[in-house]
């Protein structure tokens, strides 16, 4: 999924490439196919579960992806673009599963398209 949304950001225009990175994540497409889409939003639950040690592995293994696409980000300094990382990705990551839980179709895109709206409108 990173270098999905990498990918996505390198054809989008210069200027908010965040914003390509928010409507790919944000698709019906990655909300039907967890197998293949943000390992985040599919399996959450489960990676609070795990003991610290094992915590502080996956953090360290996701600050490479996460210092990758904080330069992508809005803002008008590093502390900024780092702050909407977070408010991005978590916003992002919590409607996708809750989205993959609703069972109707047109309301699941509906949760999606109502958080990429706001997402794309607040930065």
């Amino acid at each position: 999924m990173g270098a999905r949304l990498l990918h996505i950001a390198e054809q989008a225009p210069p200027v908010e490439p965040w914003k390509a990175i928010v409507t790919e994540y944000l698709s019906p497409d990655h909300c039907e196919h967890p197998e293949a889409g943000c390992p985040l939003a599919a399996l959450a639950p489960e990676l609070a579960r795990m003991n610290r040690s094992l915590k502080k592995r996956l953090s360290a293994g996701m600050r490479p992806y996460k210092d990758t696409l904080v330069p992508l980000m809005p803002g008008g300094n590093a502390v900024e673009r780092e702050r909407a990382f977070f408010l991005i990705f978590s916003t992002m990551i919590g409607s996708i599963e809750m989205a993959r839980m609703i069972p109707d179709p047109a309301a699941r895109e509906q949760l999606l398209r109502n958080t990429r709206s706001f997402l794309l409108g607040s930065f």
